[in-house]
């Protein structure tokens, strides 16, 4: 096996949050089934890469045009903030003052913005998560299904945890190790039925290195899509530095309006670029299922916002939308655009993505009405969203929720 395979097969472990999910207590259940959901997913993402493997991520199957500068922009913005606000979280979120930690993933983070060679800095927090991962000393407290059973929200949130193995076509990998995706989410998920059995006193500790590897594999994924750009190399790791710094002023309320953008911004990104994938056949239907679970995980994303979270969701996305019609009007003035969205084989999508996007909504706008059904049910807590708790532990609020709910 290539020295490359191995830090492939490092970035794609690392992508699942594997000591994360198996921290966070979830019922048998609920992790099971959160597998079967997340499966169309992975799939489309296998289908894709088994043929060919993306020279900048997602975006190769949508750039050019207006969507595909808007897919860009919306990604880009939605991982740079990622970044810090994860470190934050788990470092110096709700009172915390873990400063040494919190300075060596930083400066783990801008090497590996900056310098190639920091991509194998993956790898030790790889290792290290596969060892930590064997629930040694921990206490059997096993937890089959939920206290009330399991709703049909609660399992699409279950699903949207392992959102982040759509990082793994950012990596400069080789068609012959597609497999890496579909083991990704068995391992993950594994752990995550693994962690319904057990618990321990030490969660928070692995829930943070667990998101250390996630921002090194967000970092190695920014470099990687962005590799082509001018100035790169020293802006990256500077616009970074300069967001930690700002990030000091006050952790938490940083953390919590920066998600609400974030979050949303990757939603709408990942849901272009599942339209755009160019799978055939029965591989559609994942295709459409995971546009579907995209766009639940937006309108989840618009729900639990309040006040001036939802503020930053619209200036967000006001950005991106304008900064896309400034790129193409410019690059058209100086002759350089595309006026349509292509494929690598120059297949106009647009008739073809259409009717996907027509039943995506359609679909979604189902799902968005069993949850509402399900929220006034009598056997909802609180009868709200915020009300929800995936694991148990009265997580009430967007501030509540961790990074890796995305």
């Amino acid at each position: 096996m290539r020295k490359e395979d191995i830090l492939t097969i490092a970035f794609a472990l690392d992508t699942g949050a594997p000591l994360t999910l198996e921290t966070l207590h979830l019922s048998t259940e609920s992790a099971l089934l959160g597998i079967i959901f997340t499966s169309p997913m992975v799939i489309s993402l296998y289908l894709v890469l088994r043929t060919s493997w993306p020279d900048r991520g997602l975006y190769t199957y949508i750039r050019g045009g207006f969507v595909g500068r808007f897919q860009l922009y919306s990604w880009v913005g939605s991982y740079f903030l990622y970044l810090s606000y994860t470190l934050d979280y788990a470092f110096l979120y709700g009172g915390l003052k873990e400063y040494l930690p919190f300075l060596i993933s930083a400066v783990a983070t801008s090497l590996v913005l900056a310098v190639d060679w920091g991509s194998y800095l993956i790898l030790p927090v790889t290792l290290l998560q596969l060892s930590l991962s064997v629930p040694l000393g921990w206490r059997f407290s096993p937890l089959l299904t939920g206290t009330s059973g399991l709703s049909f929200t609660e399992l699409l949130n279950s699903s949207l945890l392992l959102v982040c193995l759509t990082l793994i076509p950012y990596w400069r990998g080789r068609s012959d190790v597609a497999w890496v995706v579909p083991v990704s989410l068995l391992f993950s998920g594994s752990l995550a039925v693994v962690g319904s059995f057990f618990v321990t006193s030490t969660a928070e500790t692995l829930q943070a290195l667990s998101m250390v590897g996630l921002v090194l594999a967000e970092g190695i994924a920014l470099r990687n899509v962005l590799g082509t750009w001018r100035l790169r190399a020293p802006l990256l790791p500077l616009a970074f530095l300069g967001s930690i710094l700002l990030s000091f002023i006050n952790p938490s309320e940083y953390y919590d309006l920066t998600i609400p953008p974030s979050v949303a911004l990757l939603y709408i990104s990942l849901a272009l670029a599942f339209l755009y994938l160019p799978v055939k056949g029965w591989g559609r239907l994942a295709q459409l299922w995971s546009v579907v679970l995209m766009i639940y995980g937006l309108y989840q994303s618009l729900v639990i916002a309040q006040g001036l979270q939802l503020t930053t969701i619209v200036v967000a996305v006001l950005s991106c939308l304008l900064g896309s019609w400034l790129n193409v009007l410019l690059r058209r003035k100086g002759g350089t655009g595309r006026g349509k969205a292509s494929d690598p084989q120059g297949r106009d999508l647009g008739k073809s993505v259409c009717p996907y996007t027509i039943i995506s909504f359609i679909l979604s706008s189902f799902m968005i009405e069993c949850r509402d059904l399900a929220l006034n049910h009598p056997l909802a807590v609180g009868g709200s969203w915020d009300s929800f708790e995936p694991n148990g532990t009265g997580l009430t609020s967007l501030q509540s929720l961790p990074p890796f709910w995305t």
